[in-house]
């Protein structure tokens, strides 16, 4: 990995340090790391009535806060539909799925939403991975699509 946070003016590094706070605070399990230009968050997160464990991937590209960060499931990968034979991967963008476009190795990239702009924050978008995930665990025990499970948003 290549840490390049040089191409990150003075506001949005201002901007960073106050995301990692609250990150540290709200959500201790995941770290920072950099990635060329991007910088991302990444943590496991286990539902307790799941016993399964999945890790989150929330990236913040070269012009955040700017532009929308992507938000993935990279373990486990792929993620099984309920049927067992299909993959949610495979998907792509689903609004029964709350997926956008696969991410790295094809992993499951979640829907967080359809209007970001600056005024928003990583801890909203983790909140989002974690409902989504609980979400994902209803549709299989229940059959209805994981956007029965979400509230619509802008």
């Amino acid at each position: 990995m290549v840490r390049s946070e040089t191409v990150w003016t003075y506001e949005q590094k201002c901007r960073l340090a106050i995301e990692r706070q609250l990150v540290a605070r709200y959500f201790p399990q995941f770290a920072m790391s950099w990635w060329d230009t991007d910088a991302y968050f990444e943590g496991w997160q286990n539902p307790s009535d799941s016993g399964g464990w999945y890790l989150l991937r929330l990236v913040l590209p070269s012009h955040y806060p700017h532009q929308k960060p992507r938000l993935y499931v990279i373990s486990p990968n792929p993620l099984l539909k309920r049927c067992g034979c299909c993959r949610i991967n495979d998907e792509e963008c689903s609004h029964s799925f709350h997926t956008w476009e696969k991410g790295p190795d094809g992993c499951v990239q979640i829907c967080h939403t359809y209007n970001w702009d600056a005024s928003q924050n990583c801890i909203t978008v983790l909140l989002k991975g974690v409902l989504w995930i609980q979400s994902y665990l209803n549709y299989w025990r229940t059959g209805e699509p994981i956007a029965a499970f979400l509230r619509e948003e802008g």
